[in-house]
Formats: C-alpha cells, structure tokens, sequence
C-alpha cells in the first residue's frame, strides 16, 4: 500500500476504531444490566427455594416423590418422625416396603389403577411398618408429576400420620357400643327388681319403666311412653303426683313420701315413693327417676307390733313387785320370740325395698355423671346405710333360723387365713398369727367357722380404736382337739359386762345390736364345741374357741 493510501485509510480506521469502542460499551451495559436482572431473578429462585424448603421440612407432614415406577425419589426430614427411617433409608425403594405383606398387596393394587389414570389422589388411608415393629396408619395425598416432555414422571405428596386420630375414632365406637350394651343391661337389670320403677323427663312426660311398674300401673311399657299422670290417675290424684314431681324437678335432689294407692287389680297399698333427680351432660335437669316400695307388711307387722306391745305392758303393769324379775326374763323370752318372728318375716319383707333403694342408688351413680356434692354425698350415705341395713338383717336371720351344720374335712389354719383376709386390719393394728401347721383336720363347716372368727376378729380390731396388738394363734390342747385363740390389747370387758356378753340384744357398741356373739356361741355349740373369754378392763380381751377333730354323730 503506498503512503497516499495509507493517508487516507488512517483516518477511516479511527472512525471505526471509535464506534467500534463506543458499540463495545453499549454491549457492556447492555450485558451488566441483563447481569443484574439475572442475578436479581436468581436471587428471588434461590429465596423460593429457600422458603419452600423450609415449609417442606418444617411442616409436621412427610413430603415426598416418587418417579413413574413408584420409587421414592425425595422425602423431607418427617419420615424419621412417621415410621422411624431416615430419608437416605428410603431413598430408592418404595412405600410397599414398608407395608405388611397384605397391606403392600392391597395398597399396591389401589395405586397402579391411581397411577394408570395419572390423576390427583387423595385421603388414602394404610398401614406402615414403623422401623419399631408397631403400626403407624398414614393418610396419603398426591398429585401427578409430569416431564418438560409433558410424559408421565411420578407423584408427589404428603403423608399424615393419623394413627391416634383412628385410635380415638375406634375408641369412640367401641364406647358407643358399651354404651348401647350397657343400656339393655341397665333395662335387664331394671326389669328384674320387684319393685315398680319408672323414669319422667322434665315435662312429667313417661319415658320408661320396669316390669314391675308395668303390673302396678296395667299398662305395657309402650303404653306408657309419652304419657303423663293425667293419662293414667283420676284428676285429683293426677294433681298431687303432678304437684310433687314438679316441686322434685324445681328443687333437685331427693324425695320421698309415703301414699296410700290402687293397684291395676283394686288392691289398696301402702307404699312409699323415693324419687330423684338426674341431669343431662352439662348439668340441667332431665328429669326424674322414680322407686316404688309397698309397705303393707311392714305396716301391718307393725300395728300388730305395737298391739302386742300394748299387752305386754298391761301384762307388766298387773305384776306384783315380787314376780318382777320372773316377769323381766318373761319380757325378753316374749321379745326374743318377737324377734324370731319378725326376723324370717319382717327381714325378708326389709330385703327387698332395701335391695330396690340399693339398686336406685347404683342406677343414680351410673347415670349422674358430675353430680352435685351435696347428692354425691347423700348417694354415698345412701349406700353405706343400706350396707349397714343389710348386716343387720342378716344378723336378724342368722339368730332366727336353727343352725345347720354342712360338714366336711377342713383344715383350721386355712380358716383363718381367710377371716383375716376379709377383715382389712386397721393400719394402726399390728398383726400376729402363730398357726401350728401340724393340726388335725376337723369335721366342720367351713362357712360357719368362717362367720365365727371374722366376727372375733371385727369386734377384737374394734376394742382397739387408738390401735394395739391383734394375735392369732392355733394349737393342739388335746389329741382330739384344735382351739383358736384371738387376743387383743383393747379396751376389755368389765365383770358386769361379761356376765351379759352371750345375752341376745345386749350390746356396748353405740351400733351393735347384741346378736353376734350370740350367733357365734350357738354356730360353735353346734360343732360341740366351747367357747371362753377371758378379760381384764383396760388390758385386753382373749376369745378361745374349742372344737372336737370329729363331731359325735356326724360323717
């Protein structure tokens, strides 16, 4: 090129030069600024990734992902939580590993036809193995996965653990069926007692009743559903039955009263009616629960009670000063025969609206789930007094009826074992038995011996209210005979009162009504056997039973 060229070219090439440069820089802006929104939009990706990852592992579901074959491909930290593996564990393999062999089966079944329709699933509920050994059952939700493609790739999901949910809900059912049972055998239980039991709602308005209520009255218990008094009573009884229900109803609690009443056959009835009062679950009241328990044997045991009574005192008051201890013996020979009478008569007659008060007290405490203390504490009193009741018939009956003997071989120790095993001895009681195990067996009944030394045991725990020493011991007097002895540190007897001790209806108890040691003086002289006591006041009481190893005449 020669120089004129080279002139001339010169300046062409710093034109080109300098747009050249100035393009170059408008290239640099444009490339910084695409930089910065690429950075900025990185930097928002990389944040989304950031909360979703934090959601994902902080939330109390498993997530996961499986690919098209159903391997997991992604779970969150919560599968150590669901079923105890780690994700790196499960990782590759797939939820059927992790199943019983038929719930894989079942499981599996359900979800190819979910995985042939490649559409959103839902609340599927099945059993996982815990890495334990126990059951977790997870609910699974999830939704199809597809490629760039747009092919099939997977799911993905969540687990939820609902193993306590489904424990509640069997929980629950299992209740709603105790309950149901417990309602027919409530009924069942109901229809058995005698006495005429019936139950109102709020309104006064029959809800239901018991058999015996259903012969009292001469209607059928579906009869009676839905109806009031004023359906079944003439008016003017109707309103005094209204008139109490209402005053029960307003007042809550307790009531009884006794009455004079018609039976469906025309027979007039004393009875006696005790209601009471039962709430709903938040506490109102629902209504009323009603026992009826005829009194015209009681009565009229105790108008000829008291005619008697009347006798015996003009009898008494005709006696000369002379014959007035030959008259005192006759006047508790006449009361022991009173009660004899009264006790297979009366006690039987007491038995049965005692056992019905027994049982409304039962049903009550069934059906008042958060009664009021001042109800709880009458059920309570209710239930310890009918106890009380009931121990005091049974005396009743024990002293009126002849004893008889039910005799078989028996070993004394064994006996005693289980006296003392029924009576709980006071904490502040100690305790000693010295049995000799190479005691005879005796021909006796074991029942009755049994009867003989609870009641040493109660009445030696009783001489002792501020504690002391309670010793059993058993031995040999004789070759043909055992004794128990049963000894207490107590309050003892004093010489006027051992004289009387084996007297019927004599007691030093404030509750006692005299008949037990009685009882057990005759069971033991059944056995031919003796009994003796010995006591110091203030030092102690020692009770000795005696008894033959073979009763004359016996087998």
């Amino acid at each position: 090129m020669d120089k004129k060229n080279v002139i001339q070219t010169v300046p062409q090439l710093k034109s080109m030069v300098a747009a050249l440069t100035q393009l170059l820089e408008v290239q640099e802006k444009v490339v910084s600024g695409q930089s910065e929104d690429l950075k900025k939009n990185l930097g928002a990706l990389q944040e989304s990734r950031e909360k979703y990852r934090e959601l994902v592992e902080t939330t109390g579901d498993w997530v996961w992902e499986v690919d098209e074959k159903g391997a997991y491909t992604y779970a969150s930290p919560q599968v150590r939580d669901q079923i105890g593996y780690t994700p790196e564990e499960v990782l590759g393999k797939t939820p059927f590993d992790f199943m019983p062999p038929k719930e894989a089966a079942r499981v599996g079944e359900t979800f190819m036809k979910i995985v042939t329709s490649q559409q959103p699933f839902s609340s599927l509920e099945n059993a996982n193995l815990h890495k334990d050994g126990r059951i977790v059952i997870l609910e699974t939700s999830g939704v199809p996965v597809f490629r760039q493609d747009g092919q099939f790739g997977g799911y993905r999901g969540i687990d939820r653990d609902i193993t306590e949910r489904k424990r509640a809900e069997e929980e629950i059912h299992k209740a709603h069926q105790g309950i149901m049972e417990h309602d027919r055998f409530l009924q069942r239980l109901i229809d058995t007692i005698p006495n005429p039991i019936f139950y109102k709602d709020k309104n006064g308005i029959y809800i239901g009743c018991n058999t015996a209520f259903e012969g009292y009255i001469g209607l059928s218990k579906d009869q009676l559903i839905g109806k009031s008094v004023y359906d079944i009573a003439p008016k003017d009884l109707a309103d005094i039955y209204y008139a109490t229900d209402r005053k029960l109803l307003d007042n809550h609690g307790l009531q009884t009263y006794e009455s004079r009443v018609k039976y469906a056959d025309g027979s007039i009835h004393d009875v006696i009616f005790n209601k009471a009062t039962f709430t709903d679950l938040e506490g109102n009241v629902d209504g009323l629960v009603g026992v009826i328990v005829d009194i015209t044997g009681r009565k009229q045991a105790e108008a000829e009670l008291k005619k008697y009574s009347v006798t015996l005192e003009d009898m008494v008051t005709e006696r000369t000063k002379e014959l007035r201890e030959a008259q005192e013996q006759l006047v508790t020979k006449e009361k022991l025969a009173v009660l004899g009478k009264l006790a297979g008569g009366v006690g039987h007659e007491l038995r049965n609206p005692l056992g019905a008060i027994k049982n409304a007290a039962y049903f009550l405490n069934m059906v008042l789930e958060n009664p009021e203390p001042d109800v709880k504490e009458t059920l309570e009193i209710m239930t310890r007094e009918v106890a009380r009741s009931e121990d005091i018939l049974s005396s009743l009956l024990d002293f009126a009826r002849p004893t008889v003997l039910t005799i078989r071989k028996v070993r004394i120790n064994d006996v005693i074992a289980e006296a003392v095993a029924r009576n709980p001895i006071p904490e502040n009681i100690t305790l000693t038995r010295t049995l000799d195990d190479t005691l005879p067996d005796i021909m006796a009944d074991p029942d009755k011996l049994l009867q003989v030394f609870t009641n040493l045991i109660t009445n030696a725990c009783q001489a002792m209210p501020g504690g002391g020493t309670l010793a059993v011991t058993t031995m040999s007097p004789a070759e043909d005979r055992v004794s128990v002895s049963v000894r207490d540190t107590g309050t003892g007897i004093t010489e006027e009162h051992m004289k009387r001790l084996f007297e019927p209806l004599f007691s030093t108890k404030a509750k006692g009504i005299g008949l037990g040691l009685v009882v057990t003086k005759a069971i033991v002289e059944a056995h031919q056997g003796s009994i003796d006591v010995r006591s110091e006041a203030g030092k102690g009481t020692t009770f000795t039973v005696t008894l033959p190893v073979g009763i004359k005449g016996g087998s």
